[in-house]
């Protein structure tokens, strides 16, 4: 056998692996999908008891199709919060939201609260950064807790407006090799404090 047939294969191979990036690679403005979980929202009264799960089920389902957006898987996410005994309810802090991107790799986690006052329905969403811990909000109004479908599709479609706009505050702001050393250089010329 000679060189050539020993390399063509090798070649072939790395050509094949290679065309997928360079072929799907999104433009270098784009950024990256951030990865976002969807909690059960609370509920504010009794009368709407299973409301705040089937929102959330709703929102995950809608948000899925929403470009932008990776979301958590739910069983994965029930999986590893009830391991570290946090649970899915709406009552996420910034705080807590940090924890539980950290345990999920999520970079959003998206909770709320469904609630009547007078003859409405209210469907509040918050958008936490579990990277920067910045709260966003998006809701919906309804008459019938019927419509919550309806509700849930037009907080999702908010919501995915809110990320798309949002979506630099929500991030964290990724620090060059070279910002980093021109940071360091700049306090390490800094005069020292003088001490009498």
């Amino acid at each position: 056998m000679t060189t050539i047939h020993k390399i063509l294969p090798c070649l072939s191979i790395a050509l094949l692996l290679a065309a997928p990036h360079s072929v799907t690679a999104a433009p270098a403005d784009t950024p990256p999908p951030l990865h976002a979980a969807v909690f059960d929202f609370t509920e504010g009264s009794d009368g709407l008891k299973g409301q705040g799960k089937s929102i959330a089920n709703l929102l995950n389902a809608l948000l899925s199709t929403k470009d932008g957006i990776f979301l958590v898987e739910r069983a994965e996410l029930d999986k590893i919060l009830s391991e570290q005994e946090l649970g899915l309810g709406g009552a996420v802090t910034a705080a807590g939201a940090v924890k539980v991107g950290q345990l999920t790799g999520a970079q959003l986690i998206i909770t709320g609260r469904v609630f009547s006052a007078g003859k409405n329905y209210f469907a509040v969403a918050k958008v936490i950064s579990a990277e920067t811990s910045r709260v966003f909000g998006a809701s919906a109004t309804y008459t019938d807790p019927a419509e919550i479908g309806d509700a849930a599709d037009e907080l999702a479609g908010k919501i995915a407006t809110l990320i798309e706009k949002k979506g630099d505050s929500l991030r964290s702001k990724a620090e060059s090799f070279e910002q980093l050393v021109a940071r360091l250089k700049e306090s390490l010329m800094a005069p020292l404090p003088t001490v009498h």
